[in-house]
């Protein structure tokens, strides 16, 4: 399955979760599923690539967050 593409809309470090735009839904993520992301390094704007999976609930979230290169 290939990754999707969107842009952190917001980041609650605080609380280890946030939101990507990507698309007309904004797309849930939680910090426990993003082992390679170092959370203050994540900004609203910011491009990452990311995989679809869902949680116990079915809710649908992203997991294995990657930033994308700056062009």
């Amino acid at each position: 399955m290939s990754k999707k593409v969107g842009t952190i809309k917001r980041f609650f470090e605080d609380k280890g979760y946030g939101f990507i735009e990507s698309g007309k839904n904004d797309t849930f993520f939680h910090i426990n599923d993003c082992p390679s992301i170092d959370p203050a390094s994540l900004s609203p704007g910011q491009k990452v690539s990311y995989d679809i999976s869902k949680d116990k609930r079915e809710r649908i979230k992203a997991t294995n967050l990657e930033v994308e290169a700056q062009a």
